[in-house]
């Protein structure tokens, strides 16, 4: 049987190696806001390999209308809410087993245990397009298979770009 997995995070790199553990390593960013509907995040670090999760006033993670990163350096991220919002953005250039795959018209995604790296019911999830600037893409659903550990991901219709797991 197969679980769902939950948890989805806001993610974003850019095409490269079809599947690769990131390099990268740098400490959080993290920036409050007070009744904001855009939050542009000046994080410093250097790279668009970035994990961008962010959170309301009560420490709950809260899923912003679109989040989009510079098309170069510095590679500052503006993240939308859908109406006027209180609460906290943090972003993460960290590594620390995080996957990354790049993908071409896809519906469905597979990344095997073994590549996986990471406990896959922890796993966090997100997609973005090949567009410039890139845009998250939210997955339709995804699950792990109980058996070999495998993650699956799925889109409604097919997709390119690239999901990074965390």
């Amino acid at each position: 049987m197969k679980r769902l997995l939950a948890g989805l995070v806001f993610l974003l790199g850019v095409t490269g190696a079809s599947a690769q553990t990131d390099p990268v390593t740098a400490p959080n960013y993290n920036q409050a806001f007070t009744s904001e509907t855009t939050v542009s995040l000046t994080h410093g670090l250097g790279t668009n390999h970035l994990i961008v999760a962010c959170y309301d006033g009560s420490e709950v993670q809260i899923a912003p209308s679109s989040v989009t990163i510079g098309a170069a350096a510095p590679f500052n991220v503006d993240v939308v809410f859908s109406g006027s919002t209180t609460g906290r953005c943090v972003v993460n250039a960290g590594s620390g087993g995080k996957y990354y795959t790049t993908f071409s018209s896809q519906t469905t995604i597979t990344i095997t245990a073994a590549d996986l790296m990471i406990d896959a019911y922890k796993a966090q999830i997100t997609c973005y397009d090949n567009g410039t600037p890139r845009r998250r893409v939210e997955p339709d659903s995804s699950e792990i298979d109980n058996t070999t550990g495998d993650l699956t991901i799925y889109f409604y219709t097919a997709q390119s770009g690239r999901c990074t797991v965390s």
